[in-house]
């Protein structure tokens, strides 16, 4: 049964890298990369004009791109940084505890909420006409729910792993009890005491 619980985890934390990668290598808003958010001042993307046009400096809106351009490497960063614990976690699956697959599915949502802010944010300041939500951010949406998946799966399976093992050191400790009491090394209220001391 563990095996099989194993192998089921595997398989979707594989999904889960694929998402990560999508989600890393698709831009999450075409907004992001193919255009200018200086409205009609520019028609090329910000990080272009950031280099090659030094009057893009003046404008009022350079201070509202340049945080968005700052808020979309931490988000990259962030994504990097799931997608490196995801593979470890799933080439480790039977050793591994169910608070890496929290801080994984951790990190990608906070990206989705920092993408949502800044998006909301600027919107009514681009000249960009479409949704601002690409494939990347769904990606990045879908590996989350993934991850959150297998912390549950992980937490309840580790918390029955531990329930079996108190059970076993029970039943370990209620057999070295018999035999002491049989040997005559511990007497019957003693021997009850101690069952009684340990729930049994």
């Amino acid at each position: 049964m563990v095996k099989e619980i194993n192998i089921v985890m595997k398989i979707i934390g594989i999904l889960g890298v694929i998402f990560c990668i999508v989600s890393l290598l698709t831009p999450w808003s075409s907004s992001a990369f193919t255009f200018g958010v200086f409205k009609l001042n520019y028609s090329s993307p910000f990080y272009y004009d950031f280099v090659t046009n030094p009057s893009i400096h003046e404008s009022s809106f350079f201070t509202m791109a340049l945080f968005f351009s700052i808020i979309m490497i931490i988000i990259f960063i962030f994504t990097i940084t799931a997608l490196l614990m995801s593979i470890i976690c799933i080439t480790r699956i039977k050793e591994e505890i169910s608070s890496s697959f929290l801080t994984i599915s951790s990190l990608l949502i906070i990206n989705v909420i920092l993408y949502i802010t800044i998006t909301s944010l600027w919107t009514n300041n681009s000249s960009y006409v479409g949704s601002s939500y690409g494939s990347g951010f769904i990606a990045a949406i879908v590996a989350f729910v993934i991850f959150f998946i297998l912390f549950i799966i992980k937490s309840v399976f580790q918390e029955k792993a531990r329930e079996i093992q108190k059970i076993k050191k029970e039943n370990e400790l209620i057999d070295i009890l018999k035999m002491r009491y049989v040997n005559g090394e511990i007497t019957k209220e003693q021997f009850e005491q101690i069952k009684k001391d340990i729930g049994r």
